[in-house]
């Protein structure tokens, strides 16, 4: 491996509308018997609110779950059982074995689940789950049963890794007022509280910070610092040979362990880099962000359900169109709308507004006028208020978008629409 070229390296890239791919894992290496055939099968999360099961060599999806009522966060596979482990906004923990339609066993955890791990001892196997009020949960394989209950934390469980040996878990948990603490030690004060950690089978454990890779011992000694990439790690896998690193600058760097010395240490010896006319597909992919916009939501969740956390979505080639209103107790007794003269995404107060707008029908502005009655309404709105809509052509008129910025009172509402 040390000696690998790009050209040594296979892949295969999926067709169709699949969302957003991330996280992913195998379900098996080359023991799985699909129609007589040996293969190995890859797990993966979608956008979409379901989970894949790949043929890895094909390139091929074989197997996918129901739509799930919530997004799934987590993933985590047991490639000895060919079980995968999923874990939703919700907090419900699904035992699925990719090829029957249900899943074999559900459970709902109290709290948002931020980390999950699974085991395979010699007592059986188990899966860990740890929640936002710091416990973590010990369940039985495949099912759900539970075995105990630790507090581990007064704060969020972020992060659980095993140990390669079955003897230690190792939690990561991250808290407003201290710095970053795993196990037994503090992270420096300069690193960012990491979002990927790995462990060997030395017990020597791996962390991001930001565009550096660190590694310490399991008593907290930095031993090695690498900055090869020059932007954010996005991805890292540690296992008994390897480290593998993909970062926002296009870059996978490899590492090798070697033995020399008291302390096992990481020799870099491969960077591959994904040039803008080569074919294949980009290294950093949006993984590193869908995990960070993943989790600081799901936070804010865990601590109130009631407000929202806003997210903008910019949106090509689409018309914005103001509307102005007076309504008494949800009763709108007057309106007014303006259209902008450039499409979304120019500041309000930078752009040309025409009144009445000159660029959409007439069943359009009905609906616009259906939507402020309907918001009006629904909020109980006495006074003036005002909303900004986003609408983007389409066969037979507009079609808004199923999001809406609503200012009224400074405050900033984000309310659902139906398509017309």
């Amino acid at each position: 491996m040390a000696l690998a070229q790009p050209e040594d390296f296979l892949y295969r890239e999926a067709a169709g509308n699949l969302g957003i791919l991330e996280p992913m894992a195998y379900l098996s290496g080359s023991s799985l018997q699909m129609n007589g055939r040996e293969k190995s099968v890859l797990c993966t999360v979608s956008s979409k609110r379901m989970l894949y099961a790949w043929d890895v060599q094909e390139g091929i999806m074989i197997w996918s779950s129901p739509v799930q009522r919530s997004s799934i966060r987590l993933l985590e596979t047991l490639p000895q059982m060919h079980l995968a482990f999923t874990v939703d906004l919700e907090g419900t923990v699904k035992v699925w074995n990719c090829r029957d339609e249900d899943a074999l066993a559900t459970l709902t955890v109290p709290k948002a689940c931020f980390s999950l791990e699974a085991f395979l001892t010699k007592d059986g196997p188990f899966l860990m789950v740890g929640n936002s009020e710091g416990d973590i949960y010990t369940l039985t394989v495949p099912e759900l049963r539970s075995v105990s209950k630790v507090n581990a934390f007064k704060y969020s469980v972020d992060l659980l890794h095993g140990s390669p040996n079955k003897r230690w878990v190792f939690a990561s948990g991250a808290h407003q007022h201290i710095l970053p603490k795993v196990a037994s030690f503090l992270l420096p004060v300069h690193m960012e509280s990491p979002i990927w950690m790995g462990v060997s089978d030395a017990n020597m454990i791996i962390f991001e910070s930001g565009s550096r890779l660190f590694l310490f011992t399991i008593n907290g000694l930095l031993l090695q610092q690498f900055d090869d990439h020059q932007r954010s790690i996005c991805n890292l896998w540690v296992d008994s040979l390897h480290v593998l690193t993909t970062s926002m600058d296009n870059y996978l760097h490899m590492y090798m362990w070697e033995e020399e010395g008291r302390y096992p240490y990481l020799k870099s010896c491969c960077h591959l880099e994904h040039r803008r006319d080569d074919s294949t597909p980009s290294w950093a992919n949006t993984n590193y962000w869908t995990r960070a916009l993943e989790r600081f939501p799901s936070r804010a969740a865990a601590v109130s359900k009631e407000h929202l956390v806003v997210i903008p979505k910019f949106i090509q080639e689409a018309k914005e169109t103001d509307a102005d209103a007076v309504a008494c107790d949800g009763v709108v007794a007057a309106i007014a709308t303006s259209g902008h003269v450039e499409n979304a995404g120019v500041h309000s107060g930078d752009a040309t507004l025409v009144t009445p707008p000159q660029d959409i029908t007439a069943k359009t502005l009905e609906r616009i006028k259906a939507i402020v009655h309907a918001v009006g309404q629904e909020l109980q709105v006495t006074g003036p208020f005002n909303l900004q809509l986003i609408a983007k052509e389409a066969l037979g008129g507009h079609q808004f978008k199923p999001s809406l910025a609503l200012g009224m009172e400074g405050q900033l509402l984000l309310c659902r629409l139906s398509d017309p």
